[in-house]
Protein backbone atom coordinates (compact mmCIF):
# COMPACT_ATOMS: atom_id res chain seq x y z
CA UNK A 1 0.00 0.00 0.00
CA UNK A 2 1.34 3.50 -0.76
CA UNK A 3 1.15 4.39 2.84
CA UNK A 4 2.77 1.06 4.19
CA UNK A 5 5.19 2.35 6.70
CA UNK A 6 8.40 0.91 5.31
CA UNK A 7 6.98 1.81 1.52
CA UNK A 8 6.27 5.24 1.96
CA UNK A 9 9.19 6.82 3.46
CA UNK A 10 11.41 4.67 0.27
CA UNK A 11 8.69 6.75 -2.35
CA UNK A 12 9.52 9.80 -0.78
CA UNK A 13 13.24 9.13 -1.06
CA UNK A 14 13.01 8.20 -4.49
CA UNK A 15 11.34 11.58 -5.40
CA UNK A 16 14.10 13.90 -5.15
CA UNK A 17 15.50 11.90 -7.89
CA UNK A 18 12.60 12.58 -10.93
CA UNK A 19 12.80 14.74 -13.95
CA UNK A 20 9.92 16.40 -12.83
CA UNK A 21 7.22 16.53 -10.10
CA UNK A 22 3.33 17.03 -10.24
CA UNK A 23 1.26 17.81 -6.92
CA UNK A 24 -1.98 17.87 -6.51
CA UNK A 25 -1.99 20.63 -3.54
CA UNK A 26 -0.20 23.60 -2.35
CA UNK A 27 0.78 21.38 0.98
CA UNK A 28 2.61 18.90 -1.45
CA UNK A 29 4.26 21.14 -3.71
CA UNK A 30 5.89 22.64 -0.65
CA UNK A 31 6.80 19.27 0.18
CA UNK A 32 8.47 17.98 -2.95
CA UNK A 33 8.41 20.86 -5.32
CA UNK A 34 7.79 20.94 -8.85
CA UNK A 35 4.02 22.19 -10.38
CA UNK A 36 0.69 21.90 -8.73
CA UNK A 37 -2.28 20.51 -11.49
CA UNK A 38 -5.39 19.46 -9.58
CA UNK A 39 -7.27 16.93 -10.76
CA UNK A 40 -9.76 18.93 -12.21
CA UNK A 41 -13.46 17.48 -13.31
CA UNK A 42 -14.89 15.87 -16.53
CA UNK A 43 -17.10 19.14 -16.81
CA UNK A 44 -18.67 17.49 -19.80
CA UNK A 45 -20.18 14.43 -17.44
CA UNK A 46 -20.54 16.55 -14.72
CA UNK A 47 -22.78 19.11 -15.83
CA UNK A 48 -26.33 21.28 -14.28
CA UNK A 49 -29.06 19.35 -14.21
CA UNK A 50 -32.79 20.51 -14.43
CA UNK A 51 -35.32 19.75 -11.84
CA UNK A 52 -37.39 17.63 -14.08
CA UNK A 53 -34.26 15.59 -15.20
CA UNK A 54 -33.29 15.01 -11.06
CA UNK A 55 -37.06 14.43 -10.52
CA UNK A 56 -37.10 10.28 -11.14
CA UNK A 57 -34.09 9.24 -9.08
CA UNK A 58 -35.19 11.64 -6.11
CA UNK A 59 -38.85 9.84 -6.38
CA UNK A 60 -36.76 6.18 -6.41
CA UNK A 61 -34.42 7.81 -3.53
CA UNK A 62 -37.97 8.62 -1.62
CA UNK A 63 -36.56 12.14 -0.93
CA UNK A 64 -39.52 14.48 -2.41
CA UNK A 65 -39.75 17.47 -0.91
CA UNK A 66 -36.44 17.16 1.12
CA UNK A 67 -33.35 19.54 1.16
CA UNK A 68 -30.58 17.06 0.11
CA UNK A 69 -26.50 17.95 0.82
CA UNK A 70 -24.65 15.75 -1.20
CA UNK A 71 -21.24 13.76 0.46
CA UNK A 72 -19.58 11.85 -2.71
CA UNK A 73 -16.85 9.87 -1.55
CA UNK A 74 -15.11 7.69 1.05
CA UNK A 75 -16.16 8.67 4.32
CA UNK A 76 -13.40 8.70 6.57
CA UNK A 77 -12.50 10.73 10.12
CA UNK A 78 -10.60 13.38 8.42
CA UNK A 79 -13.25 14.24 5.77
CA UNK A 80 -15.37 15.88 8.58
CA UNK A 81 -18.70 13.65 8.56
CA UNK A 82 -19.08 13.52 11.96
CA UNK A 83 -18.90 17.71 12.03
CA UNK A 84 -21.54 18.17 9.04
CA UNK A 85 -23.66 15.86 11.37
CA UNK A 86 -23.90 17.21 14.13
CA UNK A 87 -24.09 20.91 11.51
CA UNK A 88 -26.95 19.44 10.14
CA UNK A 89 -28.33 17.64 13.90
CA UNK A 90 -27.80 21.62 15.24
CA UNK A 91 -29.75 23.69 12.16
CA UNK A 92 -32.80 20.72 12.97
CA UNK A 93 -34.60 21.49 9.83
CA UNK A 94 -36.85 17.80 9.59
CA UNK A 95 -36.69 18.22 5.68
CA UNK A 96 -32.62 17.99 5.75
CA UNK A 97 -31.16 14.69 4.59
CA UNK A 98 -27.41 13.80 3.80
CA UNK A 99 -26.99 11.99 0.82
CA UNK A 100 -23.65 10.16 1.32
CA UNK A 101 -22.98 8.77 -2.54
CA UNK A 102 -19.64 5.99 -1.39
CA UNK A 103 -19.24 3.29 0.07
CA UNK A 104 -19.85 1.95 3.12
CA UNK A 105 -16.89 2.20 5.54
CA UNK A 106 -16.25 0.64 9.18
CA UNK A 107 -16.55 4.64 10.12
CA UNK A 108 -19.73 5.35 7.96
CA UNK A 109 -21.97 2.47 9.46
CA UNK A 110 -20.51 3.64 13.21
CA UNK A 111 -22.19 7.02 12.84
CA UNK A 112 -25.42 5.23 11.04
CA UNK A 113 -25.42 3.31 14.33
CA UNK A 114 -25.61 6.19 16.44
CA UNK A 115 -29.47 7.24 16.93
CA UNK A 116 -28.29 11.11 16.81
CA UNK A 117 -27.45 10.92 13.39
CA UNK A 118 -29.14 8.37 12.11
CA UNK A 119 -32.44 9.97 10.84
CA UNK A 120 -30.38 12.49 8.80
CA UNK A 121 -28.15 10.07 6.62
CA UNK A 122 -29.21 8.40 3.67
CA UNK A 123 -26.72 6.53 1.73
CA UNK A 124 -26.68 4.54 -1.90
CA UNK A 125 -23.22 2.68 -1.63
CA UNK A 126 -20.48 3.06 -3.77
CA UNK A 127 -21.44 4.15 -7.64
CA UNK A 128 -20.17 4.71 -11.33
CA UNK A 129 -18.77 8.01 -11.74
CA UNK A 130 -21.71 8.31 -14.27
CA UNK A 131 -24.20 7.47 -11.39
CA UNK A 132 -22.29 9.98 -8.75
CA UNK A 133 -23.09 12.89 -11.10
CA UNK A 134 -26.93 11.85 -11.25
CA UNK A 135 -27.06 12.06 -7.81
CA UNK A 136 -24.77 15.16 -7.16
CA UNK A 137 -27.54 17.02 -9.52
CA UNK A 138 -29.82 15.98 -6.79
CA UNK A 139 -28.10 17.92 -4.64
CA UNK A 140 -29.07 21.76 -2.85
CA UNK A 141 -25.77 22.06 -1.44
CA UNK A 142 -22.74 19.91 -1.52
CA UNK A 143 -20.70 20.35 2.02
CA UNK A 144 -16.60 19.53 1.84
CA UNK A 145 -15.94 20.12 5.79
CA UNK A 146 -12.38 18.56 5.65
CA UNK A 147 -10.65 18.21 9.03
CA UNK A 148 -7.35 20.31 10.22
CA UNK A 149 -4.98 17.17 9.85
CA UNK A 150 -2.03 16.30 8.48
CA UNK A 151 -3.47 14.13 5.43
CA UNK A 152 -6.73 16.29 4.92
CA UNK A 153 -3.95 19.41 4.57
CA UNK A 154 -2.08 17.11 1.76
CA UNK A 155 -5.17 16.46 -0.28
CA UNK A 156 -7.19 18.93 -2.72
CA UNK A 157 -10.65 16.34 -3.08
CA UNK A 158 -11.84 15.85 -6.59
CA UNK A 159 -15.34 16.40 -5.29
CA UNK A 160 -15.25 19.80 -4.96
CA UNK A 161 -13.99 20.23 -8.60
CA UNK A 162 -17.33 18.13 -9.71
CA UNK A 163 -19.80 20.01 -7.27
CA UNK A 164 -18.55 22.94 -9.05
CA UNK A 165 -18.97 21.81 -12.79
CA UNK A 166 -22.36 20.88 -11.62
CA UNK A 167 -22.97 24.33 -10.69
CA UNK A 168 -23.74 23.71 -7.11
CA UNK A 169 -23.59 25.86 -4.08
CA UNK A 170 -20.69 24.73 -2.02
CA UNK A 171 -19.40 25.10 1.54
CA UNK A 172 -15.92 23.86 2.63
CA UNK A 173 -13.48 23.79 5.18
CA UNK A 174 -10.72 26.28 5.14
CA UNK A 175 -8.19 23.32 4.84
CA UNK A 176 -5.53 22.78 1.89
CA UNK A 177 -6.46 24.68 -1.70
CA UNK A 178 -9.90 24.99 -0.94
CA UNK A 179 -10.17 28.93 -0.12
CA UNK A 180 -8.37 29.27 -3.32
CA UNK A 181 -10.56 27.23 -5.25
CA UNK A 182 -13.74 28.43 -4.22
CA UNK A 183 -12.82 32.53 -3.35
CA UNK A 184 -15.61 34.07 -4.81
CA UNK A 185 -17.78 31.04 -6.15
CA UNK A 186 -18.05 29.20 -2.95
CA UNK A 187 -18.57 30.04 1.33
CA UNK A 188 -15.51 28.77 3.09
CA UNK A 189 -15.90 28.56 7.04
CA UNK A 190 -13.42 27.40 9.82
CA UNK A 191 -12.73 23.42 10.12
CA UNK A 192 -13.63 21.43 13.06
CA UNK A 193 -16.26 23.91 13.74
CA UNK A 194 -20.07 22.63 13.68
CA UNK A 195 -21.08 25.28 15.14
CA UNK A 196 -20.06 28.10 12.33
CA UNK A 197 -20.60 25.37 9.66
CA UNK A 198 -24.46 24.83 10.85
CA UNK A 199 -24.80 28.76 10.59
CA UNK A 200 -23.45 28.23 7.21
CA UNK A 201 -25.97 25.97 6.15
CA UNK A 202 -28.66 27.87 7.53
CA UNK A 203 -27.84 30.64 5.60
CA UNK A 204 -27.30 28.69 2.22
CA UNK A 205 -30.79 27.52 2.66
CA UNK A 206 -32.47 30.53 3.08
CA UNK A 207 -30.49 32.56 0.28
CA UNK A 208 -31.22 30.29 -2.79
CA UNK A 209 -31.13 32.84 -5.24
CA UNK A 210 -26.98 33.65 -3.81
CA UNK A 211 -26.53 29.73 -4.08
CA UNK A 212 -27.81 30.05 -7.53
CA UNK A 213 -24.94 32.48 -8.59
CA UNK A 214 -22.10 31.00 -6.96
CA UNK A 215 -23.27 28.11 -8.23
CA UNK A 216 -22.99 29.50 -11.47
CA UNK A 217 -19.59 31.01 -10.93
CA UNK A 218 -18.43 28.14 -10.04
CA UNK A 219 -19.41 26.22 -13.26
CA UNK A 220 -17.42 29.00 -15.10
CA UNK A 221 -14.55 28.88 -13.05
CA UNK A 222 -14.45 25.05 -13.46
CA UNK A 223 -14.75 25.41 -17.24
CA UNK A 224 -11.52 28.32 -17.15
CA UNK A 225 -9.41 26.38 -15.02
CA UNK A 226 -10.29 23.53 -13.33
CA UNK A 227 -11.51 21.21 -16.53
CA UNK A 228 -10.01 17.66 -17.31
CA UNK A 229 -9.41 19.81 -20.61
CA UNK A 230 -7.62 22.27 -18.81
CA UNK A 231 -5.93 20.31 -16.46
CA UNK A 232 -4.49 17.76 -19.20
CA UNK A 233 -2.98 20.45 -21.40
CA UNK A 234 -1.13 21.98 -18.15
CA UNK A 235 -0.19 18.06 -17.69
CA UNK A 236 0.84 17.39 -21.82
CA UNK A 237 2.91 20.93 -21.00
CA UNK A 238 4.77 20.23 -18.25
CA UNK A 239 5.98 16.48 -18.84
CA UNK A 240 7.19 17.87 -22.57
CA UNK A 241 9.51 20.29 -20.68
CA UNK A 242 10.25 17.64 -18.19
CA UNK A 243 11.28 15.16 -21.14
CA UNK A 244 12.43 17.53 -23.51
Amino acid sequence: HPLDDHYFPLVERMIRRADGVISSSSFLQKRFGGVVIPFGADTDLFHPRTEEECAPLRSVLGLNDKKIIVFAGVVRPHKGMESLLAAVQAVGDPALRVLVVGPVTDYLAELRSRPEYASWLHGVGAQRKEMVAQYLGLADLVVIPQGNTWLARSQVPCKVFEAMAMGKPVIATAVSDLPEILDGCGWIVPPDDSSGLANAIRYALVHPAEGLEKGKAARMKCLQRYSKKVMSEQWMHYVEQAVG
